[in-house]
């Protein structure tokens, strides 16, 4: 009797040890699987910050191009270019096609608004970088007209 309680506690022991390493080896497990995660949420992270540089930086490079593109493609209004300063939304194909033009921000001139929405579409396609990374910030644009 005395050797079955001692194999059993011994076999207690050995069982609570077990437990005890899984424990240990499912807490790593999951402190591991965390790191990785928080990793891959950092590296995400510090990729959409470097995008958003270039685009940042593409669009200062490309605004004036297509600036002077809409301009060249743009018929005065019969009051003249006095306040027409809209803000245009512009919808972009990846080669720069103009697929849909539209006042978001009038200037309050309806002739002006419509005259620069006529731009933009005769100035198809307009200027962007042909980099497919770039394209999502290129996709939909707020362009603000200045004359």
């Amino acid at each position: 009797a005395e050797a079955k309680k001692k194999k059993d506690a011994k076999r207690k022991k050995k069982l609570a040890e077990e437990k005890k390493r899984k424990a240990a080896a499912d807490r790593k497990r999951k402190a591991e699987k965390e790191r990785k995660r928080k990793e891959a949420d950092m590296k995400k992270q510090l990729e959409a910050k470097a995008r958003e540089g270039r685009a940042r930086q593409a669009m200062s490079k490309y605004a004036p191009r297509i600036q002077r593109k809409v301009q060249d493609n743009w018929y005065l209004p019969p009051r003249g270019a006095e306040g027409c300063n809209p803000i245009v939304q512009v919808n972009l194909a990846p080669d720069g096609k103009v697929l849909k033009a539209r006042i978001v921000k009038s200037s309050g001139d309806s002739f002006c608004d419509e005259s620069v929405e006529k731009a933009f579409m005769r100035a198809s396609p307009i200027p962007i970088p042909l980099d497919p990374d770039l394209y999502s910030e290129f996709k939909v644009i707020d362009f603000p007209f200045r004359p």
